[in-house]
């Protein structure tokens, strides 16, 4: 039996390159912790003593608590499944809610399991596609042009990966009250939404819907992006429609059955530190978003950008001799440094992602300036 959905194009571009990677500039998480610097953290180790057997389908119900905590005041742990990475989140969600097909709202560039799963599943996709002399800003009528009875769900990536736009509150709020006439689901993808300079205590935004309108919002996180753990594989689902919560956990049962105990006490401890560990790597994003703004200016005759709004994306415009591909490559076999063009994301033109939350970002642009003036 063939294996149905397509190998993603950016792992198959980096595994091609055969050569050690120094400075990634596209990556997507915030700064990470090591093991010490996390167990620091924390005084009580007593889960030091715990055994290592399975953990729950649904998850540690003190992280659950955690989760629902951070995420709003409408949700209590029961609303909350965990994963083994949002991953795994994404693929149970998609086959739990798209059982007949269906049409979806999506846009594009995206990570790739949010459209590809859709069309390996047989719906129908219609793909909003942001613009960068509109500087990737999106209205309500791109999304209600193609609502319809068919229409199953609806998927808002807020910040948006890769482009750095913040879909606005208002154009959330009308598509979410919309799903009660139209029964769709609303998927928030909010895995770097703690990235945000306007939500300094780490609440998810948009938080105060009404009570009929809560069933059809699934909202998913994970450990990796904003909060900097990728080495921590915790995903997870927040909703409040208990069949559709109860069919992706039966569809887990299938991949992962359940998520590493060990994974899930470390999680905990960084829920429990959030505050402490998000304001550090926010500080970095936003250092490095003005780094790069004056590194833009210097070299404005080749590069272009629109500042993120939030998040630890955004994309970069390069005007130069060669195709991204081959520039790509050519950054990587020579200098050593990642820099993915958007097109393995599904946006053709001379675009780039652009990863704002690592420290050592002010050495990779040093010897992204070198490799420029040398392509010349």
């Amino acid at each position: 039996m063939n294996f149905p959905f397509k190998p993603f194009a950016h792992l198959q571009f980096t595994q091609a390159l055969n050569t050690t990677i120094q400075y990634n500039l596209s990556d997507s998480c915030a700064e990470s912790l090591s093991v010490q610097q996390l167990l620091d953290l924390e005084t009580d180790q007593s889960f030091l003593k715990q055994p290592l057997t399975y953990a729950s389908i649904q998850g540690d119900e003190r992280l659950r608590e955690e989760i629902a905590v951070a995420t709003s005041h409408q949700y209590q742990s029961m609303h909350v499944s965990l994963y083994s990475g949002v991953q795994e989140a994404i693929f149970c969600a998609l086959n739990a809610i798209l059982t007949d097909g269906g049409e979806v709202i999506a846009i594009k560039p995206c990570y790739p399991s949010l459209v590809e799963i859709c069309h390996q599943l047989g719906a129908k996709l219609h793909i909003i596609e942001p613009k960068f002399e509109q500087q990737w800003n999106l209205e309500l009528s791109d999304f209600t042009q193609f609502i319809n009875t068919k229409t199953r769900l609806i998927i808002l990536n807020s910040p948006h990966n890769p482009t750095g736009m913040v879909i606005d509150d208002s154009i959330q709020y009308a598509l979410i009250e919309a799903s009660v006439k139209n029964s769709y689901t609303v998927l928030l993808d909010e895995v770097s939404v703690w990235t945000h300079p306007q939500t300094p205590n780490a609440k998810l935004l948009p938080n105060n819907h009404k009570t009929d309108t809560l069933k059809n919002i699934l909202r998913l996180g994970v450990m990796s992006k904003s909060l900097g753990f990728p080495g921590i594989r915790i995903g997870w689902a927040v909703t409040q429609n208990a069949k559709l919560q109860a069919r992706m956990l039966e569809i887990k049962s299938y991949l992962s059955i359940c998520c590493s105990r060990t994974d899930e006490q470390f999680a905990r401890i960084a829920f429990k530190h959030r505050q402490k560990i998000l304001e550090h790597n926010n500080q970095i994003v936003e250092d490095n978003k003005k780094l790069f703004n004056s590194f833009v200016k210097k070299h404005q005759r080749v590069l272009a950008w629109h500042t993120p709004k939030a998040g630890l994306l955004s994309l970069l415009r390069i005007e130069q001799r060669l195709t991204p591909t081959k520039f790509s490559t050519e950054l990587a076999q020579k200098y050593q440094l990642l820099l993915l063009p958007s097109q393995l994301f599904g946006l053709d033109g001379p675009y780039y992602r652009l990863g704002l939350g690592k420290s050592n970002f002010v050495d990779a642009l040093n010897v992204f300036e070198k490799a420029m003036i040398l392509a010349k």
